[in-house]
């Protein structure tokens, strides 16, 4: 099981079901490099997870944490991997499960960064999602 995880600027946790073959973005990145709509591998347009995203919904909702079902993670750094991720799977027929989510920043990030931005306590993600991981079977 491979379990990625992003920060970004939401307001509950984001399943993402689908990783697109683009990488595109307009601030440059720690080399200054600025990449502009460049396919990222393959002839896919898209790979979609083989998890089960909605059993993962109906389990932090049980627990009572913000979620939601997300078909765009982005087209920056958390969609880069999580395409690479889903295409070495397909590629090399592994048995294997793979799943990106977005969390919220933490509370501590909005303050240090004093920021004005959506945020949840990561230990809570955390707990949450390591039980949902020891119950999980494929």
């Amino acid at each position: 099981f491979i379990l990625g995880l992003g920060v970004a600027k939401r307001n509950r946790i984001s399943i993402e079901r689908i990783a697109l073959n683009v990488i595109h973005e307009n601030k440059p990145d720690n080399k200054g490099v600025i990449v502009i709509n460049k396919e990222i591998n393959g002839k896919e347009v898209a790979l979609k997870t083989d998890f089960n995203c909605d059993e993962l919904v109906v389990y932090l909702k049980k627990a009572v944490i913000p979620c939601e079902l997300s078909f765009f993670a982005g087209t920056y750094i958390c969609n880069y991997a999580y395409f690479n991720c889903l295409k070495f799977i397909k590629d090399n027929n592994l048995n294997c499960d793979c799943v990106f989510i977005h969390v919220p920043f933490s509370p501590r990030e909005v303050n240090r960064m004093e920021i004005d931005a959506p945020s949840f306590p990561s230990r809570l993600i955390a707990d949450t999602l390591a039980g949902f991981l020891e119950s999980y079977k494929k």
